[in-house]
């Protein structure tokens, strides 16, 4: 009893405990965060903050920078194009925002344009015959003095401010006429300094970025060098670099040159020369050494590939110019028809046959599968077009693969293996009747000798013939072997899984269907399955349909079934409609009733 006493009172310290140890954690998670704690996460917030703020500005000062510095190169060679084409520079500010990628920089404001007056008016000005004393000073940080420069572009960089010493009043253009004038650049950083009036006048450490262009660098790239230049400027290509050709297509690609002093009345403006053939398939006009306005690389590639081309034009002062064109020609893969991988559906005893074709490349094809290839019955064919599985009899059962393999003259290649699955037909086997052969039952024929009566005994003398015939009974079996049909041939399939692997991406079920001969095909049915066959075989979720529907949700679902159902019957004319729907409504009552007491779908008690 005292023990007894002694373990409840342990039980009711122990819960007591528990209790009191449950109430502190909830007093503490319904405490939440101090002041001096929620003061703490402020601060944290707040360093990372700034700690962010304070690496983006460089970054992002950094990468403006670098963009001017990119704008300015760009502009820098789109004035050296404008020269080549136009044999001047541009002449004012109109001018000078036409053909320049951008006329202002990563911050917004005008690039400065400062230009040798003397190389921007007239036509063909670029070239002159003498060019000492033309251009502009520019002075360097070390002392040392750049003469003769032809043009300059100059940013103020991330302080807005151009600090660069030029006097040009406001204006984003300057013309330059007298040769003693000079522009000073300075190194970056301290000191600070401000020599520009036209902007801020803020004395701060030096940031501009520019660019210069001295006079002789524009005449070689303008090829004032060669002599006897005429009216078109000097010999150059306007054609850069060859469009892209494709492996069996046609292709035609011109190469065209200006300028220098063209031939007259030989046939064409231009002598050409090149120092080796387009690749295979392809030729050029005119022939090495000869004469044509324009050379043209036409044909159609069988190979893909890539080739330079060294290609030189030459006018009647025999100035030339040469550049390397790269020909590239884009590969045509390969391929196999069907996809390689594909597998195909036979019966044993069913003539089959399958064609594989090559494709692509440059059409022509040579086969390197070994023949023949055998496998139960069926073979595998390459010619250099196709390739070949097929067989009268395939035989017996089982799964054969065949590889396929074509290749080109251009080292392209293409491999693929293909499976067929020979299935095994059933066969029906009839035996006759057996055949007997009866005898009737043997005849006895007793005579009866006549009775002579004398003086002598009385005797009697009996003779009995029997013939006896013998019944034989003879049984001939005869076995008479039924090809069924193929199910293919009536579009079914030969078993379930191939119809559930062709159905199942339609959204479709199978169901048994007769070809022919054969009542063991698979067809696709209707995407809708009735949903009395669905409910009956549990393919719903029964669980949640039962909790989540109510009786009338039920019947619903039934009678949509139903109809479904009947639908399905009376297409197919196999019963009588109102038969079906009377035994069809019985049978949804009980379901309803059984499924509404148990929670489960009737699937072992549908025959109830």
């Amino acid at each position: 009893m005292s023990f007894l006493l002694l373990s409840i009172m342990q039980r009711i310290s122990n819960d007591k405990l528990r209790y009191m140890i449950l109430k502190k954690n909830v007093m503490l998670k319904e405490k939440g965060l101090t002041l001096v704690e929620i003061a703490i996460v402020l601060i944290l917030i707040g360093l990372i903050i700034g700690l962010g703020a304070a690496l983006i500005g460089p970054i992002v000062k950094k990468i403006k920078i670098n963009e001017t510095r990119e704008l300015i190169d760009a502009n820098v060679e789109s004035i050296l194009g404008y020269a080549t084409v136009m044999r001047r520079l541009p002449s004012n500010e109109i001018e000078f925002q036409q053909n320049v990628r951008k006329s202002k920089d990563s911050w917004g404001k005008d690039i400065k344009y400062i230009v040798f007056g003397n190389f921007t008016n007239g036509t063909n000005v670029i070239c002159p015959t003498n060019a000492t004393g033309m251009g502009f000073t520019v002075n360097l940080p070390d002392g040392r003095k750049v003469t003769s420069v032809a043009f300059m572009l100059i940013s103020g960089g991330p302080n807005y401010n151009i600090q660069t010493r030029f006097d040009n009043g406001t204006n984003n253009i300057w013309l330059i006429y007298d040769n003693s004038t000079s522009i000073t650049v300075y190194a970056p950083g301290p000191p600070n300094v401000d020599d520009y009036p036209g902007d801020f006048l803020r004395a701060e450490e030096y940031d501009d970025i520019a660019k210069w262009v001295t006079v002789y660098e524009l005449m070689q790239r303008a090829g004032c060098a060669q002599e006897g230049m005429g009216d078109e400027g000097p010999l150059r290509f306007v054609t850069y670099s060859l469009p892209l050709a494709y492996q069996g297509q046609p292709y035609t690609a011109d190469v065209v040159a200006v300028g220098g002093v063209p031939f007259n009345g030989t046939g064409g403006r231009y002598r050409w020369y090149y120092n080796q053939n387009p690749p295979a398939n392809l030729s050029i006009q005119p022939s090495n050494g000869t004469h044509r306005d324009i050379l043209t690389i036409s044909g159609t590639p069988s190979c893909p590939g890539s080739t330079n081309l060294l290609i030189t034009v030459e006018d009647s002062k025999g100035n030339r110019v040469s550049r390397t064109f790269t020909l590239n020609i884009q590969a045509n893969p390969l391929g196999l028809s069907p996809t390689p991988g594909t597998t195909f559906y036979t019966t044993n005893g069913t003539p089959f046959s399958v064609t594989i074709s090559p494709y692509g490349g440059n059409g022509s094809y040579s086969h390197t599968c070994p023949n023949p290839q055998a496998c139960n019955g069926l073979t595998r064919v390459c010619t250099n077009t196709d390739a070949t599985i097929s067989g009268n009899n395939p035989n017996p059962p089982g799964t054969c693969s065949f590889t396929v393999s074509y290749s080109n003259t251009c080292g392209q290649s293409v491999s693929g293996t293909y499976y067929v699955i020979i299935q095994g037909g059933p066969t029906t086997t009839t035996t006759q009747p057996p055949t007997t052969t009866t005898t009737q039952p043997p005849t006895t024929t007793t005579t009866q000798p006549p009775t002579t009566t004398t003086t002598q005994p009385p005797t009697t003398t009996t003779t009995t013939t029997t013939t006896t015939t013998t019944t034989t009974t003879t049984t001939t079996t005869t076995t008479t072997t039924t090809t069924l049909t193929n199910c293919a041939s009536c579009g079914y399939y030969n078993n379930l899984q191939a119809c559930q692997a062709a159905c199942q991406g339609a959204r479709r079920y199978c169901v048994q269907a007769t070809c022919g001969n054969n009542p063991n095909c698979y067809k696709c049915e209707s995407d809708i399955q009735p949903l009395l066959t669905v409910g009956v075989t549990g393919a719903l979720h029964k669980d949640t349909m039962i909790n989540n529907c109510s009786t009338d949700g039920f019947k619903t679902i039934w009678e949509l079934g139903l109809k479904e159902k009947l639908d399905y019957f009376e297409a197919d004319r196999e019963i009588n409609r109102e038969h079906l729907k009377e035994r069809i409504s019985r049978a949804i009552e009980k379901g309803l009733s059984y499924m509404l007491n148990t929670k489960n779908f009737p699937q072992d008690h549908w025959s109830n």
